[in-house]
């Protein structure tokens, strides 16, 4: 178990200096069991990072190849039931130390990541979301913005700029979970 915390955390280490904002290794098994359990997906298909996302980082026992997710923007993209949801949940979870036979025991992100998502109903505010929207009907003020029923489109801003505030260096957004007209 120690062995194990100790390589997670010697990955996250590297990660800022080499540009990075995530990483995981070939070998990861990223599905899990069920909907309900953190349980690794017995038939889980091993991880393999595609060639041109490919970077090596140093383990204590060794180089580590896996997939790099550089600064900047980034897309993943595919059809549905391809894992582009579960390999974003990875990433998600990857500032945490896992035990071993989780799964995702070599997958590290930088601690100050942030999934954001739209979230109907929620309140907000005094969160200026006006970089985002800035014309409601009814004239609504959105300087800051208020409500105790926010929309899709409201919330997902008020969500992305309440991580920005926080210190978030990454946003991590699923398609599935956002408001896309938000997001075009």
């Amino acid at each position: 178990h120690i062995a194990s915390i100790c390589t997670q955390r010697a990955l996250r280490r590297q990660l800022d200096g080499a540009g990075l904002v995530a990483f995981i290794a070939d070998g990861s098994r990223l599905p899990r069991a069920s909907g309900v359990s953190q349980a690794p997906l017995a038939a889980a298909v091993p991880f393999v990072a595609p060639a041109s996302q490919r970077v090596v980082l140093d383990g204590p026992d060794g180089p580590i190849a896996g997939m790099g997710i550089g600064t900047g923007l980034t897309l993943i993209v595919g059809g549905g039931f391809h894992g582009k949801s579960t390999l974003l949940q990875a990433i998600q979870r990857g500032h945490l130390d896992h035990i071993p036979g989780d799964g995702r025991c070599r997958v590290v992100t930088i601690p100050d990541a942030i999934k954001v998502r739209a979230e109907d109903g929620r309140p907000v505010s005094g969160v200026d979301i006006s970089p985002f929207l800035s014309e409601l009907p009814g004239g609504r003020q959105t300087a800051p913005f208020f409500t105790e029923d926010a929309s899709g489109s409201t919330s997902q801003a008020a969500a992305i700029v309440e991580a920005m505030e926080a210190g978030a260096r990454t946003l991590l957004i699923d398609e599935d979970t956002s408001a896309t007209n938000l997001l075009v």
